[in-house]
């Protein structure tokens, strides 16, 4: 907890810093719109030896708000939908599962670029995420895999001045706790850690 504390003191920090350069009248904005693919990369704990969460491809698109504050650094605001897949198998009792998760992230970041070359990262914001799976017919909740506040960073590249192509790590601070059930009678508490990789363009209005 105390790390998510101090992520969330260093954005509030650098956004003050960017807050004072404002008044200089030295801010130019960008609108834009990004999309991509992402890929979990997930850990978990349970008593079940033959449980195990397969990730598949999932995908991600939303708008995003550029400050350029100096020639060499900027803030950006995202807002993203983001939906991911995971694949439920438990071979012991013969279960398995399509586990599908559609949320709400925005990132707050902090970047820098050296010619077409760019750097970035900062807190993540992530809302509405109920991801559910089906047990015999019934749709049910697993709790979230992504907490409210996380953290991203990654590369990118410019091309003509407005096309960019990046590469992000999302990542968590702690394990969640979620439920599995391979039937309507059992339920169990496991632990998760969904981190990320995503792969997506950029463009700028």
């Amino acid at each position: 907890m105390k790390r998510i504390f101090h992520v969330i003191a260093l954005y509030l920090l650098l956004s003050c810093m960017y807050f004072i350069t404002c008044a200089s009248g030295a801010v130019h904005t960008k609108l834009g719109i990004v999309a991509g693919i992402n890929y979990p990369i997930i850990s978990l704990e349970s008593s079940c030896a033959e449980l195990s969460l397969k990730p598949k491809v999932g995908f991600r698109g939303g708008l995003s708000f550029n400050l350029d504050f100096h020639k060499n650094f900027y803030s950006r605001a995202e807002v993203l939908f983001n939906f991911t897949r995971i694949t439920i198998s438990d071979t012991q009792h013969h279960f398995s599962s399509q586990l599908k998760s559609t949320s709400i992230q925005i990132p707050l970041l902090i970047g820098a670029h050296f010619g077409a070359f760019h750097i970035f990262a900062g807190p993540q914001f992530n809302v509405l995420d109920d991801p559910k799976y089906d047990v015999l017919g019934e749709r049910t909740l697993f709790g979230r895999i992504y907490p409210t506040v996380s953290y991203t960073a990654g590369l990118a590249i410019l091309f003509f001045k407005r096309l960019s192509v990046e590469v992000r790590y999302n990542g968590l601070f702690n394990k969640l706790s979620n439920n599995y059930s391979y039937s309507l009678k059992h339920s169990e508490e496991i632990k998760t850690k969904c981190n990320g990789l995503s792969i997506g363009l950029g463009f700028q209005f």
